[in-house]
């Protein structure tokens, strides 16, 4: 499967989704990330800020370094971080009301779609949820999922073969 033209150029935001594992869906390989079967979009998403991967470091001089007074790091583990967005309020939105049920639950898989057909995935569980009530505005659900583990990019899933 080619990289579709429009996943190599810059594209705005706007048609971008988020999509939470189906209850009973399995994830356990990279095409099934791409499979639609396998999601439940969480409708109205208004703002989204993927997670940001991080590499934790430590401190690894010694006294008999050639340049002792050099701070000497090396990297360490990789943090996959947070996933956060904001919904319209939906309060009986079936995927609005699970996610508030799973807030410190069981973790599972989170998928975000891009209108340039590329997707990212992560594996986490609900670390926060909250509100925002403004007098003129539309209410809004805020969402944080911490990441754990390595997250399905979608520099790696693009070309992925999807079935047969």
């Amino acid at each position: 499967m080619a990289i579709p033209a429009q996943a190599t150029l810059p594209t705005k935001g706007a048609g971008t989704q988020l999509w939470r594992q189906a209850d009973g869906a399995s994830i356990t390989t990279d095409a099934d990330y791409l499979n639609d079967a396998n999601w439940e979009v969480m409708g109205k998403l208004k703002e989204l800020t993927p997670n940001e991967m991080t590499v934790e470091e430590y401190d690894d001089a010694y006294l008999d370094d050639d340049n002792p007074e050099w701070k000497n790091t090396e990297a360490g583990e990789k943090d996959s971080g947070e996933l956060a967005f904001t919904l319209a309020w939906l309060p009986g939105d079936p995927a609005q009301k699970a996610m508030v049920e799973e807030l410190g639950g069981a973790k599972k898989h989170w998928r975000v779609t891009y209108p340039n057909g590329a997707v990212d995935g992560v594996y986490g569980y609900v670390s926060s949820i909250g509100k925002a009530v403004p007098k003129k505005e539309t209410m809004t659900r805020t969402g944080k999922i911490r990441c754990s583990g390595k997250p399905a990019l979608a520099e790696t899933l693009l070309g992925v073969v999807v079935g047969p």
